[in-house]
């Protein structure tokens, strides 16, 4: 079959039944028979009468044309304006067609069609199952053909997220071969490789929460930041944040993001391990800070992580919140604090020390008490002020959630067992 052949089973003649209605009532008809009404894809449902300039014609849906009984409803309105149907006959092709319309007629026996995809920018994002691979760039062209001009290209997710950068594998199946997107999140603009990063559009009502909850002044740490839907907001909120990704090009589009939204003189970026950022953070030393330059790859990051650095207080940089939000592997990054929490205990004085926001995943029947003492593993410490949000539900029997605490000053005692185990 030619490359759009498969377009012409969709071209038919369909027949119509019509209503005459006077011109001063047809809004009144439309929005009383709005169910009814003939519903397809660039085509009118009310049409210019041939006979006479003050009379329209309400085009009922195809299915009374086929002859269906039509409703109680659409008699009473006939029999109130005194007229009778008419019949019509139209002819259709692909472009009157809806994508879950074409879907039906190409997949007739299918219970559950492929009918939903997520939007990054231009980008529509599918999970096809396995009976639908071989169909793929027919399906892939259909939502293209139905979503434009807004979707210019068409991805299909091909694997799971397994690598350390949480990007899964993809393939672009309509459309055009550009993963770089532009996606905007409540007043902040956000520019991404697709193929690359990490996004989650989900996480939009996720992001705005957690951010509120911030003040002015407030100096945050981000130790898995992505490409900024945590970090920029925050800066334009006022506060002053350090983020951080192992992912070189996610760090790359932080540093962009932070200038798109001139907030480049309040989000500080590095490119490093989580554990080493904090240690960075909170005790520079010379050593970190050469430590700190050994992921980064293009030259123009480099140049901005040196003047990053150079900024870097000698004396370390204390913090009021903690984001960690790598919900497959966050939890076991608590240990950090171990190593850090003395010097951030005399830097508070008798202030508290920073909150930490810790993502995570949970089967469903895990409980509070369950995912706290989880945490408390790795932190080594008993957390008094645990409050955990519910993220969303991300499968039957897995969902995403935020652990929230106040660090414990307690932590100290678990970095001095560590010691006293090591010793022996």
């Amino acid at each position: 079959m030619a490359k759009d052949g498969w377009k012409k089973q969709f071209e038919q003649k369909v027949k119509l039944t019509g209503l005459p209605v006077p011109v001063a009532q047809c809004h009144a008809v439309q929005k009383k028979l709005k169910k009814h009404l003939y519903d397809r894809p660039k085509r009118r449902s009310v049409v210019r009468g041939e006979e006479k300039e003050d009379v329209r014609v309400v085009l009922l849906h195809e299915r009374y044309g086929d002859g269906m009984e039509l409703p109680q409803d659409v008699l009473q309105v006939m029999e109130e304006l005194g007229i009778q149907g008419k019949t019509y006959e139209d002819v259709l092709d692909y472009e009157h067609w809806t994508a879950e319309q074409v879907l039906q007629k190409l997949f007739p026996d299918v219970q559950e069609l492929p009918t939903s995809f997520e939007t990054v920018g231009h980008i529509a994002h599918l999970n096809l199952k396995d009976e639908f691979r071989k169909h793929k760039e027919i399906i892939g062209q259909v939502f293209l053909d139905k979503n434009q001009p807004h979707i210019r290209t068409v991805v299909n997710k091909v694997g799971n997220i397994e690598d350390e950068f949480r990007v899964f594998p993809m393939e672009v199946i309509a459309g055009e071969d550009n993963t770089v997107a532009e996606v905007r999140q409540h007043g902040s603009r956000f520019k991404l490789d697709y193929e690359k990063v990490y996004w989650n559009s989900r996480l939009e009502n996720e992001h705005r929460r957690l951010v509120e909850l911030f003040q002015e002044g407030d100096v945050v740490c981000d130790m898995m930041a992505g490409i900024g839907p945590f970090a920029v907001p925050a800066a334009k909120r006022g506060c002053t944040v350090y983020a951080n990704d192992l992912n070189p090009t996610s760090t790359h589009y932080l540093t962009i993001n932070s200038r798109i939204n001139k907030v480049q003189e309040k989000v500080h970026t590095f490119n490093m391990d989580a554990r080493e950022f904090v240690r960075l953070l909170v005790h520079p030393s010379a050593e970190r800070r050469t430590n700190a330059r050994a992921h980064v790859e293009m030259q123009e990051d480099a140049e901005h992580l040196q003047t990053v650095l150079s900024q870097l207080p000698a004396v370390g940089v204390s913090f009021d919140h903690v984001i960690m939000n790598l919900p497959a592997s966050a939890v076991e990054f608590l240990d950090v604090f171990q190593d850090v929490v003395e010097e951030l205990e005399l830097r508070a004085g008798h202030k508290k020390l920073p909150k930490i926001h810790c993502y995570m995943f949970a089967k469903s029947d895990e409980t509070k008490e369950d995912i706290r003492v989880r945490a408390e593993g790795y932190l080594g410490a008993h957390i008094e002020d645990a409050a955990l949000h519910c993220v969303r539900n991300v499968s039957p029997n897995k969902d995403m959630y935020c652990l929230s605490f106040s660090l414990p000053r307690a932590v100290c005692y678990a970095r001095e067992e560590v010691k006293r185990q090591r010793c022996e």
